[in-house]
């Protein structure tokens, strides 16, 4: 009998390990202010970047309103700069890997800030992003100097929040007034320096006696702040603007994503570049017409890419792979998913899920530590990979998807996360993921949500919250190494 029980309680402490080592939803949180945010272009509020670091806690920014701001232990009755609906603030943040909330802070100014890019190294975290209008704040760790409104900036920080200093592209004079995009991005190189993307228009002074052409440009910083080199990016068209850029720390060579800027009737609305660190080009990848690239992400010197495309124009077509939708030839759009070789640009493999409507997208992209492939994006409706399908409920918008699938293509998990309102359209934007293979992604939710059997996330107000979750495992975080950013 003795034995009986030994042998109960050893397959019972063997199921409850498994249970813990298991991949799934561990925690989902979120956050936002109450307001009404819709300036006729954008609305709502929402996660736009997220990395880790070498101990597994994550770095989020996301955009949120000005009144009755609330973040898990964060709570702020108005900003310093409120306004009413049309005028969004960088909340940035971080949690552990257990989800408790490390530290937060917003980063404003009198009108709107835009989110650029985040990323970290060594023991700090750079944050990237665009101010509208003056009184620019870090929270209340400083208040930023400078009248001239529309300028692009770069903050170091360290892994507790602690701020260290903020460079802006130009001088603060009339001249650099409105002459850089909001869009572009930070990311580091193999030596530690800082390295500012952006596209700008002509006339702002990046050095002395260097004065922008229309164009895109690579600033890099040393760990101090210290502007080293400025650097244009060359045989790029000047409507052409930067969304991502990456670096990979093996070579220093750079990795570039630009939106046409000038619609995209008659031909591809994305173009993915190889850059020396001189700026010349390498390489160059466009897609078919009315397609394009995503985002994408460098891993062992391979690039894995996210794309969408809607088969009433054609298979989607990169450098002569191509890639259609099983379910629809009119008009349904296919979500892909791919490998390029960073060498040339050239498409190694492709995979796609299917659907036959517009909401359909995998969009940002991680590598996991046993070489598998997470992607985050959105459903609604019946969708098809392979032989597996998955479809939202009826009554729901869409849906945030996580997508994951091995280096062969073969399909790990494929989950939803479902808000509570009817027609519901919660979306998944971004994703990053640290060393033992946890995920983490973010988004928004235009209502309550939920992610697997956690308890119901509860929406603060508004128009839409933020989120933030994590799919992994139930693991000690003190031990990890290498992170992604």
């Amino acid at each position: 009998m003795k034995q009986r029980y030994t042998i109960l309680l050893t397959a019972f402490l063997l199921l409850v390990s498994q249970l813990s080592y298991a991949q799934k939803f561990r925690w989902l949180t979120g956050g936002g202010s109450t307001e009404i945010m819709n300036n006729g272009v954008y609305k709502g509020e929402w996660v736009t970047h997220m990395c880790t670091d070498d101990n597994g806690n994550v770095y989020t920014l996301a955009l949120v309103g000005d009144y009755n701001i609330k973040a898990d232990t964060f709570s702020l009755n108005q900003s310093f700069n409120a306004t009413n609906g049309e005028s969004w603030n960088t909340l940035f943040m971080s949690h552990d890997c257990n989800g408790n909330m490390r530290f937060a802070k917003l980063i404003e100014c009198y009108k709107t800030t835009r989110n650029t890019g985040l990323a970290y190294h060594a023991g700090a975290v750079y944050v990237a992003g665009w101010f509208a209008d003056s009184n620019k704040r870090i929270g209340y760790d400083a208040t930023l100097t400078g009248k001239y409104y529309q300028c692009g900036y770069t903050s170091k920080f360290d892994t507790m929040g602690g701020y260290y200093w903020t460079k802006f592209i130009g001088p603060d004079t009339v001249s650099s007034y409105n002459k850089v995009s909001y869009d572009g991005d930070v990311t580091v190189d193999g030596q530690g320096n800082i390295h500012r993307f952006s596209t700008m228009s002509a006339g702002l002074e990046l050095t002395p006696g260097n004065t922008s052409q229309w164009g895109s440009y690579d600033l890099k910083y040393d760990p101090n702040g210290n502007l080293l080199s400025v650097y244009k990016l060359q045989d790029i068209d000047s409507n052409y603007f930067i969304t991502l850029a990456r670096i990979d720390r093996t070579t220093n060579k750079s990795y570039v994503l630009f939106e046409y800027g000038g619609g995209t009737t008659t031909r591809s609305g994305t173009a993915l570049a190889a850059y020396n660190p001189n700026g010349t080009q390498i390489w160059k990848d466009t897609t078919n017409v009315r397609a394009g690239f995503n985002l994408f992400t460098i891993e062992n010197s391979a690039i894995y890419f996210t794309a969408n495309s809607t088969q009433a124009f054609g298979p989607f077509t990169l450098k002569g792979m191509q890639v259609s939708n099983s379910l629809s030839s009119t008009g349904g759009y296919i979500a892909i998913i791919g490998k390029l070789d960073i060498a040339n640009g050239n498409p190694q493999w492709m995979y796609h899920v299917d659907g036959t409507n517009g909401i359909n997208s995998l969009y940002d992209i991680t590598v996991l530590p046993d070489k598998s492939i997470a992607a985050f994006g959105n459903l609604a409706g019946f969708k098809k990979y392979r032989n597996d399908t998955i479809n939202t409920i009826i009554n729901e918008g869409w849906n945030p998807m996580l997508f994951v699938i091995d280096t062969i293509g073969n399909l790990i998990d494929w989950e939803q996360m479902h808000g509570s309102g009817f027609a519901d359209n919660s979306s998944g934007g971004v994703i990053c993921s640290d060393r033992k293979g946890n995920i983490y992604v973010g988004g928004k939710s235009e209502a309550n949500m939920q992610a697997g059997n956690l308890p119901t996330y509860v929406s603060n107000g508004g128009n839409s919250d933020y989120f933030l979750g994590k799919f992994g495992f139930d693991c000690n975080c003190t031990s990890m190494a290498n992170p992604t950013s």
